[in-house]
């Protein structure tokens, strides 16, 4: 397996069945250029936050509308070409194109509160995933409209039509809290906890409730954003959240845990659908990863073994039906580096990931005690036919 980025200290794990190829790996974008499908204001002064009539378990959380900011979607005629949402009805909006990601905002921008809105999914059939989050936006601030919310700098968890208790007219809601010193994202499916929260969100410029999607081939990706809402119980809320960090870091240190029996054979499909080259990724690269479908990444890291004590890798994949672990695939060994003219000992480890469907992703892996609330910057994999 040939390094793509290699630093000295990444490793070289054999990996069965692979053949090495050249890999197109494209620098990230410090700043976004600024892409508007219509001419229009890219950032607007912040509307006065109103209060909702709607009930609420917490008295300081507002219920606030998603309200689409036209200058964001298609206009005109829409052909097999474009690449973005349009206005599909009354509070209502679609994606147009695939497997290219593209981004809405709402007009309205937080600084302070406790705000809540929601969106319902009206996406028929398929499987398709999505983003909800925020966008940070000030005046010197381009906006990518053809990119992904983590393109332009924001923060949000990812979504899964057909998962997850996502189907059609599930209510996805999104409650941005800013009344301490960082900002925190908490989610909803229906009400309940969905398994993702963002902490330690800048508060240095305003964040817009946004929504990002790759689309996929073959579904109708639809979304509609109620103004009436039903603020969700944020104790329960706690309570579920509490619940499953216990569940994820329940097992100690240096435990290889495989698949229960009722997963076996989806872990094994994952393992078997590794059909073509491997690209070995070290954990710094923070670039796009261009693959092809069968292919799969080999994510590796080399640290002296003083730094690695008390920890393990945790990893996130946002649409594991485009990139899936193989969980069966794990190589770990101790080696010696000699750095001015002093011996020490570094642990090499490897973890691979295979191509299972064409799209967009993210990949991120961090080394810590427990399984961490906010991540690392991602690594974004896009994997083609």
């Amino acid at each position: 397996v040939r390094q793509v980025v290699g630093p000295t200290r990444t490793p070289s794990p054999p990996a069965p069945r692979s053949v090495v190829r050249t890999v197109a790996i494209r620098p990230a974008v410090a700043s976004p250029p600024t892409i508007l499908h219509t001419p229009g204001q890219s950032v607007r002064s912040l509307s006065p936050l109103t209060e909702s009539s709607t009930r609420m378990f917490d008295p300081t959380m507002v219920c606030e509308p998603f309200e689409v900011d036209p200058s964001c979607l298609l206009r005109g005629a829409v052909g097999d070409q474009c690449n973005g949402f349009y206005a599909d009805g009354p509070r209502v909006f679609s994606k147009i194109g695939y497997n290219r990601c593209a981004l809405v905002l709402s007009t309205k921008g937080y600084t302070s509160g406790f705000t809540y809105w929601e969106f319902i999914d009206r996406i028929p059939r398929g499987s398709v995933g999505f983003r909800v989050g925020v966008v940070p936006r000030s005046a010197s601030t381009a906006l990518n409209v053809d990119g992904d919310i983590l393109d332009n700098e924001g923060h949000g968890a990812w979504f899964t039509h057909g998962a997850g208790g996502v189907e059609l007219e599930a209510r996805i809601g999104v409650a941005l809290d800013l009344r301490y010193r960082t900002g925190r994202l908490l989610f909803f499916v229906n009400g309940e906890f969905a398994h993702a929260t963002v902490e330690g969100i800048p508060k240095d410029r305003p964040l817009y409730p946004a929504f990002s999607s790759p689309g996929k081939q073959g579904v109708e990706l639809t979304m509609c954003t109620p103004t009436a809402m039903v603020a969700p119980d944020l104790k329960r809320h706690a309570e579920a959240e509490g619940r499953y960090a216990a569940e994820r870091g329940r097992f100690g240190q240096g435990q290889v845990l495989l698949p229960p029996a009722r997963l076996a054979d989806s872990a094994a499909q994952v393992a078997q659908a590794h059909t073509g080259t491997t690209v070995e990724v070290p954990s710094h690269v923070r670039d796009t990863v261009d693959v092809q479908l069968g292919d799969a990444l080999l994510f590796v890291d080399a640290a002296p073994i003083e730094t690695v004590e008390g920890g393990e890798w945790f990893f996130e994949v946002d649409d594991p039906s485009v990139l899936a672990q193989d969980v069966f695939y794990r190589h770990q060994e101790y080696d010696f580096q000699t750095s001015e003219g002093e011996q020490r000992v570094v642990l090499r480890i490897a973890f691979k990931f295979v191509c299972v469907g064409v799209g967009v992703t993210w990949l991120r892996g961090v080394l810590a005690a427990e399984r961490p609330t906010t991540w690392p910057a991602a690594i974004k994999v896009e994997v083609s036919e």
